[in-house]
């Protein structure tokens, strides 16, 4: 897992391209009036998701875990609070591996729990539990699918 801020998204997509290509979406002037749906960077390995959401709080926060994918979330605006852990720590399985859908999700309690403000960003690869929504309040948000294995 990694937790940064906006301005330092070069220090990991220099890593790999396909990270630089989330991230220069991700910094792209017109992200944030982007309308919520599907956004298609790089067909299928790479595509942005936009929403609005409500955060349920702790207590309704779900851990999921991906084998396919590596997200990149974006807090644009409100507090995004998110549960992580380690899959291989997870030991309740809520939800089994749905490959269409590439998530699996757990009934554990998140080993940390972080919070992205506006600007802060979160990078789950496969193999990290996350529960996403776990705040309380109205947010924006962009989560860049990036497929952990080139296509």
């Amino acid at each position: 897992m990694i937790i940064d801020i906006m301005e330092n998204a070069g220090l990991y997509s220099k890593k790999d391209p396909r990270l630089e290509k989330a991230f220069n979406f991700l910094a792209g002037k017109g992200v944030s009036a982007l309308k919520e749906g599907k956004y298609e960077i790089e067909e299928p390995s790479i595509y942005a998701l936009v929403s609005f959401p409500k955060g349920s709080g702790r207590d309704l926060a779900r851990l999921e875990a991906h084998r396919k994918y590596i997200d990149v979330q974006l807090c644009l605006k409100g507090e995004e609070v998110i549960g992580w852990k380690p899959k291989k720590e997870c030991r309740v399985v809520a939800a089994k591996y749905d490959s269409g859908k590439d998530r699996e999700f757990f009934a554990d309690v998140p080993a940390s729990w972080l919070t992205l403000k506006p600007g802060y960003f979160a990078v789950f690869f496969p193999g990290e539990a996350h529960a996403p929504l776990a705040g309380e309040g109205a947010l924006h948000k962009v989560v860049v699918k990036v497929a952990a294995q080139a296509a």
